[in-house]
């Protein structure tokens, strides 16, 4: 989940920060330019404020999952105090469309 969502927001500064590169063909260099203004105009720093809180929230909760299947101390290190009813609702609590 955590390599997904790093993947995600990778991927997005990617094509966000991505120079126009000089091509031979005028037709390619002007549906980019067109491209690059429209992105501009809808101001791509709002589309990577977005990208990257998603990310977080999605590391975050991917660590809330995780942890709180265990518990507290030493108690983590046994697998017998695991408690797969507390995981269960955490899943349920953030699932969407059940």
């Amino acid at each position: 989940m955590i390599i997904a969502s790093i993947f995600i927001l990778s991927s997005t500064q990617y094509v966000l920060s991505k120079d126009l590169k000089n091509s031979a063909n005028d037709t390619i260099r002007v549906s980019e330019n067109i491209l690059v203004q429209k992105l501009n105009k809808y101001n791509c720093a709002r589309l990577r404020n977005f990208a990257i809180i998603c990310c977080l929230l999605t590391i975050i909760l991917g660590i809330l999952l995780v942890f709180s299947n265990h518990g507290n101390g030493q108690e983590m290190l046994n697998l017998d105090t695991i408690n797969p009813d507390l995981f269960l609702k955490w899943s349920d609590l953030f699932s969407i469309g059940r």
